[in-house]
């Protein structure tokens, strides 16, 4: 069972920050929910 929680976060100065909860690891875990952050970029 693949778990994938998408949530996008809508900021006025950093474009394409999402939580990347939910996605599977190289060693088949998964990634907590509200623990790793991503965007376009972080300057």
């Amino acid at each position: 069972m693949k778990v994938v929680v998408k949530k996008d976060f809508h900021f006025e100065k950093i474009y394409n920050f999402r939580d990347i909860g939910g996605v599977q690891t190289e060693d088949g875990r998964n990634v907590r929910s509200g623990i790793l952050y991503r965007s376009d970029d972080l300057s």
